[in-house]
Protein backbone atom coordinates (compact mmCIF):
# COMPACT_ATOMS: atom_id res chain seq x y z
CA UNK A 1 0.00 0.00 0.00
CA UNK A 2 1.40 3.36 -1.06
CA UNK A 3 0.78 6.24 1.35
CA UNK A 4 2.65 8.94 -0.50
CA UNK A 5 1.36 11.78 -2.63
CA UNK A 6 3.35 11.28 -5.83
CA UNK A 7 1.30 9.99 -8.75
CA UNK A 8 4.56 9.32 -10.60
CA UNK A 9 6.16 7.21 -7.84
CA UNK A 10 7.90 4.13 -9.19
CA UNK A 11 6.45 2.18 -6.27
CA UNK A 12 3.00 2.34 -7.87
CA UNK A 13 1.74 -0.43 -10.19
CA UNK A 14 0.82 2.14 -12.81
CA UNK A 15 4.50 3.09 -12.99
CA UNK A 16 5.99 -0.40 -12.94
CA UNK A 17 5.99 -0.95 -9.15
CA UNK A 18 3.90 -3.27 -7.01
CA UNK A 19 1.87 -0.93 -4.80
CA UNK A 20 -1.49 0.81 -5.13
CA UNK A 21 -2.67 3.95 -3.37
CA UNK A 22 -3.95 3.23 0.12
CA UNK A 23 -6.81 4.92 1.92
CA UNK A 24 -6.65 7.07 5.06
CA UNK A 25 -7.54 4.27 7.46
CA UNK A 26 -5.05 1.87 5.89
CA UNK A 27 -2.24 4.43 5.90
CA UNK A 28 -3.01 5.38 9.50
CA UNK A 29 -2.86 1.70 10.54
CA UNK A 30 0.33 1.15 8.56
CA UNK A 31 1.92 4.14 10.30
CA UNK A 32 0.76 2.95 13.72
CA UNK A 33 2.30 -0.47 13.16
CA UNK A 34 5.56 1.04 11.94
CA UNK A 35 5.72 3.40 14.91
CA UNK A 36 4.81 0.82 17.52
CA UNK A 37 7.18 -1.83 16.19
CA UNK A 38 10.16 0.40 15.39
CA UNK A 39 13.24 -0.45 17.43
CA UNK A 40 14.27 1.60 20.44
CA UNK A 41 18.00 2.22 20.56
CA UNK A 42 18.11 4.38 23.70
CA UNK A 43 15.18 4.04 26.10
CA UNK A 44 15.71 7.27 28.05
CA UNK A 45 15.80 9.39 24.86
CA UNK A 46 12.85 7.49 23.44
CA UNK A 47 10.74 8.14 26.55
CA UNK A 48 11.79 11.79 26.65
CA UNK A 49 10.69 12.20 23.03
CA UNK A 50 7.47 10.17 22.99
CA UNK A 51 6.38 9.84 26.62
CA UNK A 52 6.12 13.47 27.66
CA UNK A 53 3.71 16.33 27.20
CA UNK A 54 2.63 17.43 23.74
CA UNK A 55 1.38 20.71 22.36
CA UNK A 56 1.15 21.27 18.60
CA UNK A 57 3.06 24.15 17.10
CA UNK A 58 0.56 24.47 14.26
CA UNK A 59 -3.00 23.47 15.06
CA UNK A 60 -4.92 21.94 12.19
CA UNK A 61 -8.29 20.26 12.18
CA UNK A 62 -7.41 17.34 9.94
CA UNK A 63 -9.71 14.40 9.28
CA UNK A 64 -7.79 11.11 9.02
CA UNK A 65 -10.76 8.87 8.24
CA UNK A 66 -12.34 7.63 5.05
CA UNK A 67 -15.62 9.02 3.82
CA UNK A 68 -17.16 12.44 4.12
CA UNK A 69 -15.09 15.08 5.89
CA UNK A 70 -16.95 16.64 8.85
CA UNK A 71 -17.68 20.36 8.82
CA UNK A 72 -14.78 22.42 10.09
CA UNK A 73 -12.15 19.82 9.12
CA UNK A 74 -9.99 19.39 6.08
CA UNK A 75 -8.94 16.02 4.69
CA UNK A 76 -5.47 14.81 5.60
CA UNK A 77 -3.21 13.55 2.84
CA UNK A 78 -2.28 9.86 2.89
CA UNK A 79 1.19 10.86 4.09
CA UNK A 80 -0.31 12.85 6.97
CA UNK A 81 -2.44 9.83 7.93
CA UNK A 82 0.67 7.63 7.89
CA UNK A 83 2.61 10.17 9.94
CA UNK A 84 -0.17 10.58 12.51
CA UNK A 85 -0.44 6.80 12.87
CA UNK A 86 3.32 6.52 13.33
CA UNK A 87 3.31 9.15 16.08
CA UNK A 88 0.44 7.51 17.93
CA UNK A 89 2.15 4.13 17.60
CA UNK A 90 5.31 5.56 19.19
CA UNK A 91 3.28 7.15 22.00
CA UNK A 92 1.50 3.84 22.66
CA UNK A 93 4.87 2.05 22.80
CA UNK A 94 6.26 4.67 25.19
CA UNK A 95 3.26 4.22 27.49
CA UNK A 96 3.77 0.46 27.43
CA UNK A 97 7.48 0.82 28.27
CA UNK A 98 6.65 3.21 31.13
CA UNK A 99 4.01 0.81 32.51
CA UNK A 100 6.51 -2.06 32.38
CA UNK A 101 9.22 -0.01 34.09
CA UNK A 102 6.87 0.75 36.99
CA UNK A 103 6.21 -2.97 37.52
CA UNK A 104 9.84 -4.08 37.15
CA UNK A 105 11.08 -5.88 40.26
CA UNK A 106 14.71 -5.72 41.42
CA UNK A 107 15.41 -9.15 39.91
CA UNK A 108 14.14 -8.21 36.45
CA UNK A 109 15.90 -6.31 33.70
CA UNK A 110 14.51 -2.81 33.14
CA UNK A 111 13.79 -1.70 29.56
CA UNK A 112 17.19 -0.01 29.21
CA UNK A 113 18.84 -3.41 29.33
CA UNK A 114 20.97 -2.66 32.38
CA UNK A 115 20.78 -5.11 35.26
CA UNK A 116 19.39 -3.97 38.58
CA UNK A 117 21.06 -5.83 41.42
CA UNK A 118 19.39 -6.40 44.72
CA UNK A 119 21.51 -5.49 47.79
CA UNK A 120 21.76 -9.16 48.83
CA UNK A 121 23.72 -10.03 45.62
CA UNK A 122 27.43 -9.79 46.28
CA UNK A 123 29.31 -6.61 46.70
Amino acid sequence: MYCGNNVYSRKLKQNGGSEVFGNHTGCFRKGYGLGYNASISHVARFLAEWGGNYKPYIKQKLYYGDGDVPDGFQPATLGQSLSRGYALGRVAKAKKVMRKSRTTTPTQHPPSGSIVRSPKWGK
